[in-house]
C-alpha cells in the first residue's frame, strides 16, 4: 500500500505491512530477499526493513 506520504523528493514510497513473530527463521527470510533486491543491483530502488517500528504513521 503507498505509505501515508506518498511522495518525498519526488520519490514514490510504498510500505508492506507484515504482523508476526520475529524468529530465526523469519529473520533469515529477510536477509534473503534484501539480499536478491541488491544483486537485481536496482539503482532507483531503496528497501529498507524496520523489524520493531515507533511509529506507524
Amino acid at each position: 500500500m503507498p505509505a501515508p506520504i506518498d511522495k518525498i523528493q519526488n520519490r514514490y514510497r510504498w510500505r508492506m505491512i507484515i504482523k508476526g513473530n520475529m524468529t530465526e527463521e523469519a529473520n533469515q527470510i529477510l536477509n534473503q530477499c534484501l539480499q536478491e533486491i541488491y544483486n537485481r543491483n536496482l539503482k532507483t530502488t531503496k528497501v529498507t526493513i524496520d523489524v520493531n517500528p515507533n511509529n506507524m504513521m
